[in-house]
């Protein structure tokens, strides 16, 4: 039988769905630690209250905008309800500063369809903005 004479029923697509890969922070900031010399001076993990977890990392050799020192830091992350997702969460807070202070940058697989969205964005921003400028007039 041929594809025309019997067309697929709207049952027989499916969507595809990639699947999700999710890598720990604790295993992003190992990479980072070895290139950039970071040492972890220690992780304490509190519970506060039932399933209340909080988790602090000191991290030194952390690098200045200076380049004479470096420094030593201690990260808090967020609440979680177990101890390895607060672990995970400090992490997080120790990759955020890196990131946040242009010590690092995080090229995953995903940054150039990140960065191609982002520019699309700013030129349909940038668009919108002229657009409505030349309203205005």
């Amino acid at each position: 039988m041929d594809s025309v004479a019997n067309p697929p029923s709207p049952g027989d697509f499916h969507i595809q769905v990639p699947t999700k890969v999710y890598i720990p922070n604790k295993t992003i900031f190992a990479e980072v630690a070895e290139k950039l010399g970071l040492l972890v001076q220690n992780v304490t993990t509190t519970e506060l209250h039932a399933n209340d977890y909080v988790c602090k990392i000191n991290v030194s050799g952390l690098p200045t905008h200076s380049n004479l020192q470096q420094s030593t830091r201690e990260f808090f992350g967020d609440f979680a309800l177990h101890p390895s997702v607060a672990i995970d969460n400090a992490y997080k807070e120790v990759l955020r500063y890196l990131t946040n202070n242009k010590f690092i940058k995080i090229m995953d697989y995903s940054y150039p369809l990140y960065k191609q969205a982002k520019e699309d964005l700013d030129g349909t921003t940038a668009c919108l903005i002229i657009s409505n400028s030349n309203e205005d007039e």
